[in-house]
């Protein structure tokens, strides 16, 4: 239902706006929505999608990161803190579209207290399948809350499926694909080089993964893995946005944006 078509244009090529033009839109929606237009909701403009240009995201947040190590780049290229205690998602003032998040429950609440997050990076989106949606349910969401809740998500140690099903590529030798293995364990060190813990918490169960065997490295049942679903991701850690996506029996969900390179400090 909104925004129309589901995947904007603008996602696949710079919008810069025409020399000489004044750029009016509603606040917080993506893809733009000329001002004074119908639409059912607003994100916070620090975890929106950039609208100008998606490749550039206004927050610059490696998700392997707390959201107090989040900055935000303004329209001056100055970076600044984030507002992370502000109202996440809130309903567009005067609109009656009979919003819920996820499946469609029929209330309709005039705050919203309830996030249902998925993601539009096809590695991410893959895996979100498996694992199903981000969920966030209280009363008061704030951009912090959604963070978090990302970061949590992501922080989540892989159960041996997951990590069978990662290297699952048949190979003429043990049936095992090396190259995702050595992609994790690649994906591991960086996290705990570029992340803020403790390099032997990072790396803790190292000593297991020196040698290579058919149990590597996803948990049993009481067990702590060695990876998390971030490693799986490689290096497309760094978050470009959150674009809603309305349907037309009043569901709605947050579609997460993730894209490779480094992130500033």
């Amino acid at each position: 239902l909104w925004p129309t078509p589901a995947v904007p244009s603008i996602l696949l090529r710079p919008a810069m706006p025409a020399p000489g033009s004044a750029v009016m839109w509603e606040p917080g929606t993506f893809p733009m929505s000329p001002l004074g237009g119908s639409v059912p909701l607003r994100v916070h403009p620090h975890i929106l999608y950039n609208p100008m240009s998606p490749s550039l995201p206004v927050l610059q947040w490696d998700i392997v990161l707390r959201a107090e190590q989040a900055r935000v780049l303004t329209g001056q290229a100055l970076i600044k803190r984030p507002s992370l205690n502000d109202e996440a998602v809130v309903p567009a003032p005067t609109q009656s579209f009979g919003l819920s998040a996820g499946a469609r429950n029929g209330q309709t609440d005039a705050k919203i207290n309830k996030i249902w997050i998925e993601s539009d990076t096809p590695l991410l989106a893959w895996w979100m399948q498996r694992w199903g949606p981000i969920i966030i349910e209280k009363s008061n969401i704030t951009v912090r809350d959604v963070l978090d809740a990302v970061h949590t998500y992501l922080s989540i140690p892989l159960t041996n499926g997951d990590y069978k099903k990662a290297v699952e590529v048949q190979t003429p030798t043990d049936g095992v694909n090396h190259g995702n293995g050595m992609r994790l364990r690649s994906a591991r060190r960086l996290r705990a080089s570029n992340g803020c813990e403790l390099r032997s918490v990072a790396l803790r169960g190292r000593a297991l993964e020196d040698g290579w065997s058919a149990q590597l490295m996803g948990a049993d049942p009481g067990e702590s893995s060695i990876y998390r679903r971030s490693d799986l991701l490689g290096t497309y850690r760094r978050f470009l946005g959150l674009r809603p996506i309305v349907s037309s029996d009043g569901s709605w969900k947050l579609l997460l944006g993730l894209g490779p390179g480094p992130v500033p400090k």
